[in-house]
């Protein structure tokens, strides 16, 4: 088979650390899914794990994974090509990445985005039948993926003129070109207008397909002439985690995703619903009438970024409403016990913060 499956985001963190002898049951259902079909690319959103001496000073929160996880996780999804640019790939310093690539490498599963030398934020080539495709990876600097401290770690930083730059580079040598770019605003359901005009921006350069994520959550995709716009794709998978010495999972609304199928022709065939279960445990569904969901979500998107009340009553939805919801019901919460764990109060001042975020 020769298709093309877009995953997302995949954080092999977690439970699939501490609790290895479950990754195979998490992840045998939408494996045999893809499976049937060719290969997949996804973004690997953290780095095996290195030296603690390494550990970035600048990170509150620290996500990683195991080099025996990665071995038996990724060729059962069938990747063979991952992104490294994002906010969390230098989390254990330059040795965590070391010990990213060389895992990658002993795997020959190709990667761009960040690593060790310059090289490594080279376009990553194949081929989908007789298609020779060019994926380039970038990260934009707003989800902070502070790594300045570490001046051996490289990262291809998002520069709209450097994209640019990029395409107009190798378009005369391929025949397709992915874009994939870790930036938006976490855990929201919706792109900015700036990130519309940049997206369209780099699909008049001449690229195919945006390939997005980092909010962790699925917002609407959008054709625009001859290349699709996925805003986000979501994550696949986050693992559950402990903090506050209990085990947590991300939010509820980011455990849903829904991840595009290409042809051996290299068209948008259909889609594939992943749902992440209490202990990363993933469903996953055929969903051949997604398009009446994204339309809804697209038409909702344009209103949005055209009419400030609404974008404003959206705001205090995602982070008031959601948040309080999360608060209450929320993988591993009981809703009594939350109601009256006033140690809690704190965290109020998080609504503030959000709610005081620009959008890109």
């Amino acid at each position: 088979m020769t298709d093309l499956i877009l995953l997302g985001d995949l954080a092999l963190n977690g439970l699939f650390v501490f609790d290895k002898i479950n990754n195979i049951k998490r992840i045998k259902e939408v494996a045999e899914v893809i499976d049937k079909s060719g290969f997949s690319i996804c973004n690997l959103e953290v780095p095996v794990k290195g030296n603690d001496s390494d550990l970035n000073p600048d990170k509150n929160i620290y996500f990683y994974t195991d080099s025996d996880v990665v071995k038996e996780i990724l060729p059962l999804l069938k990747i063979k090509v991952v992104s490294l640019a994002n906010n969390h790939i230098g989390d254990y310093g330059i040795s965590g990445v070391k010990n990213t690539i060389d895992i990658l490498d002993e795997l020959k599963i190709k990667h761009t985005g960040a690593g060790t030398k310059r090289e490594h934020l080279n376009p990553v080539l194949f081929n989908i039948s007789e298609y020779k495709v060019a994926f380039f990876a970038y990260v934009d600097k707003s989800t902070n993926p502070k790594t300045e401290k570490f001046k051996d770690i490289f990262i291809n930083y998002f520069n709209l003129e450097k994209v640019i730059e990029d395409i107009d580079s190798i378009r005369k040598s391929v025949d397709k070109i992915i874009c994939n770019i870790h930036w938006g605003k976490d855990y929201s359901r919706f792109f900015t207008k700036d990130q519309q005009i940049v997206a369209r921006k780099i699909i008049d350069a001449g690229a195919d397909i945006i390939m997005g994520h980092h909010p962790h959550t699925y917002q609407p995709y959008e054709r625009y002439k001859h290349g699709l716009i996925f805003y986000s794709l979501g994550q696949l998978c986050l693992g559950d985690f402990i903090w506050e010495g209990k085990l947590r999972a991300l939010k509820m609304k980011t455990k849903t995703a829904y991840h595009p199928i290409f042809n051996k022709d290299f068209e948008l065939e259909r889609f594939i619903k992943t749902k992440e279960l209490k202990g990363n445990y993933i469903k996953s569904y055929n969903k051949n009438n997604f398009l009446i969901y994204n339309r809804f979500l697209l038409f909702i998107n344009k209103k949005k970024n055209e009419y400030r009340w609404l974008n404003n009553l959206i705001l205090i939805k995602e982070n008031v409403f959601d948040r309080l919801m999360e608060y209450f019901f929320g993988y591993y919460r009981n809703p009594v016990k939350q109601l009256f764990k006033f140690t809690n109060l704190h965290k109020i001042s998080y609504i503030k913060r959000d709610l005081s975020v620009k959008e890109l």
